[in-house]
């Protein structure tokens, strides 16, 4: 009879067991269905019932090939005048939302270069006035050509122009 008792013991507890992840499961899922969270134009996003507090997270990528033909006169290695590979240099991460109220918002975006390493690009906090103000504090673009305020991932071009290059100033403080 010893070994019966266990067995009832451990089936029990089994049973519990399953009981208690479908509590969780059903739980999670309410979440979702009340629509605090989910995916939209922003990326993917987490909220509370009432909107005043947001947090949406999304990036994009740059994915390339380049080649290039040069005169034989200038080999670099073994590549005799042709050099050709990937090249996937701009990969930008970013957080954005609001907090406290849906007047106060942010953003943060870093990229990882060409070379791998992580840098912060942008991070500021804007709080909207009633009288269609707002103020700006953070780091982030001046406003000074519409090239640079347009997003990378909206150019039609691969690159940006050696001009706006020349007389950006980039991130200001």
């Amino acid at each position: 009879g010893a070994p019966a008792l266990a067995q009832n013991a451990n089936l029990d507890q089994n049973r519990a067991y399953a009981a208690e992840l479908k509590a969780d499961a059903s739980a999670r899922s309410s979440g979702l269905a009340a629509g605090t969270s989910g995916h939209d134009a922003g990326g993917f996003y987490i909220t509370d019932g009432t909107g005043d507090n947001r947090v949406s997270i999304g990036g994009t990528a740059q994915f390339r090939y380049y080649a290039n033909f040069r005169s034989d006169d200038a080999p670099v290695g073994t590549d005799n005048g042709f050099t050709h590979g990937f090249q996937n240099n701009d990969v930008r991460l970013r957080a954005s939302g609001n907090v406290w109220s849906k007047d106060l918002t942010y953003m943060i975006q870093g990229n990882f270069g060409s070379g791998g390493s992580f840098s912060l690009e942008e991070a500021f906090a804007k709080y909207n006035f009633e009288n269609g103000w707002n103020l700006m504090w953070g780091q982030f673009i001046l406003p000074v050509f519409r090239e640079r305020m347009v997003n990378s991932e909206y150019q039609l071009a691969v690159n940006r122009s050696q001009t706006m290059r020349y007389f950006d100033p980039s991130y200001t403080q």
